[in-house]
């Protein structure tokens, strides 16, 4: 019953969330009360690794209420601050529905097998379409992945885990950069209120150095032009010789034309959300929620003819929209207890804690938030976490015309090594569990090499940006 209310209580909050912006009348109370139903529903249900966060920022939340006496508009406030990061993740899992009825996972597992005889192409082809789903389906991209591809590359690759989840969490966690749907970015806008079209341009670059930096390292250090285990190679490594038929060469491209649409999704979602922030259409997180949800509303009526509609809604309504029910609860919980600090006073006692940092590095203050966030994520804080307090505290510290855009992409880039470097991050836990290998593993060792290189590239780019920014 309290499963009901929750994913009930979370579409009405996505839709409060599209109304508000246009409706005449003002909808922050009804939002925030919708939010605290989401909250209170999920509670009972909610998994492991988000309980204790989640129960830790109550109670912190309600010692703070009744310290300070805090309003019932603080809490509203502090639904309201973070109930759209879960409403986007609830809408976007609807892209599952088509692609099930695409039959796109069949189709890419084909394609894969069939036209890739080199190591190295099909790593870049892993990185390129982990990075393009992961644009609209967010964090369901990871595990929809490993399920397509692994059994296939158990045949193709020796060490296949490492190989898989080196593609997987650093491409995945590369398209949190500048995904104008993914909840890092979306947070990052919202703690330093800059509009997504003015970190765009610098963060896809950053994104695409990610990519080449993963592809160049894996190229020397690990594969080095080695061939597949498969087709025309693998007689010679005690595999059976296997020739694809005509089928499946049909069967081939049509996976193609499965990556074609792939992408022209991924732009259409981007081009929309460009247009309606141009045009000053809605508010930055409900342009993402009403351009998913349109744009996967018609590609499902695309499919509609298709067999297995009803039940591809079913799952959605079953499992998929579960995905945002743990998230929901843990970011209005981070919502309620951030706005509780804030109007309780106590941002100051951190904002002096970090004026001395400030002091000396000056106007290169920035440079300071990415290790930061990477050392807080390796002891178990969550980027988010960090990157909501300690985004305010930069932003309200520094006051210099545009500085807030360094501020942005510093956070940006500290989370998205936090998600590939720490064993607490989600995507490695994901990927370590499916693949049975250590957190450690995914994090450390396969990921440590990666993470130092492009955290030194990176910097080395924002001092370039820092002399055209300000």
């Amino acid at each position: 019953m309290l499963q009901t209310i929750c994913k009930i209580a979370i579409l009405v909050a996505s839709g409060l969330l599209i109304a508000a912006p246009v409706s005449p009348v003002n909808l922050n109370n009804l939002t925030g009360i919708t939010g605290l139903i989401i909250l209170f529903s999920s509670l009972p249900a909610l998994s492991g690794s988000y309980k204790k966060p989640t129960f830790v920022f109550l109670i912190l939340s309600l010692f703070l209420f009744v310290k300070f006496e805090l309003s019932f508009g603080v809490l509203v406030g502090g639904v309201n601050s973070m109930l759209a990061i879960a409403a986007i993740v609830a809408v976007l899992q609807v892209f599952a529905i088509p692609l099930k009825l695409g039959n796109y996972d069949q189709a890419l597992q084909r394609y894969l097998q069939v036209k890739y005889k080199r190591q190295i192409s099909l790593y870049v082809f892993l990185s390129l379409i982990t990075h393009v789903l992961g644009s609209f389906m967010l964090f369901g991209s990871v595990p929809m992945l490993v399920t397509i591809f692994q059994d296939s590359l158990k045949k193709m690759v020796p060490d296949y885990k490492r190989f898989l989840a080196s593609a997987l969490s650093r491409s995945f966690s590369l398209v949190t950069l500048w995904g104008p749907g993914t909840v890092n970015v979306v947070l990052v806008l919202e703690v330093t209120g800059v509009k997504w079209l003015y970190v765009l341009l610098p963060a896809v670059f950053l994104a695409f150095l990610g990519l080449l930096t993963s592809v160049l390292l894996e190229a020397k250090l690990h594969l080095k032009d080695q061939a597949v285990l498969a087709g025309d190679h693998a007689a010679a490594e005690g595999y059976p010789e296997s020739v694809p038929g005509a089928d499946e060469v049909l069967e081939a491209d049509e996976g193609k034309g499965k990556i074609r649409s792939l992408v022209l999704i991924s732009l259409l979602l981007i081009a929309a959300i460009f247009v309606m922030e141009n045009q000053h259409i809605l508010t930055g997180t409900t342009r993402v929620i009403a351009a998913g949800l349109a744009i996967a509303l018609v590609w499902i009526w695309r499919y509609r003819k298709r067999p297995g509609l009803a039940s591809a809604w079913q799952t959605y309504w079953d499992n998929s929209i579960l995905v945002a029910r743990d998230l929901a609860a843990l970011f209005i919980a981070m919502g309620i207890f951030a706005e509780a600090v804030n109007q309780a006073g106590l941002i100051s006692y951190l904002q002096s804690g970090l004026n001395s940092g400030v002091a000396v590095f000056g106007p290169y203050s920035f440079l300071l938030i990415p290790p930061l966030l990477i050392l807080l994520s390796l002891v178990g804080i969550h980027p988010f976490i960090s990157t909501m307090l300690i985004g305010k505290i930069f932003v309200s510290i520094i006051q210099i015309p545009n500085y807030e855009i360094l501020i942005a992409l510093s956070l940006l880039l500290g989370s998205v090594i936090s998600f590939v470097l720490s064993p607490f991050a989600g995507n490695v836990l994901t990927i370590s569990r499916m693949l049975e290998c250590s957190p450690q593993e995914v994090s450390y060792k396969w990921n440590g090499l990666f993470s130092l290189v492009f955290f030194l590239e990176a910097i080395a780019f924002f001092f370039i940006l820092k002399a055209w920014v300000l």
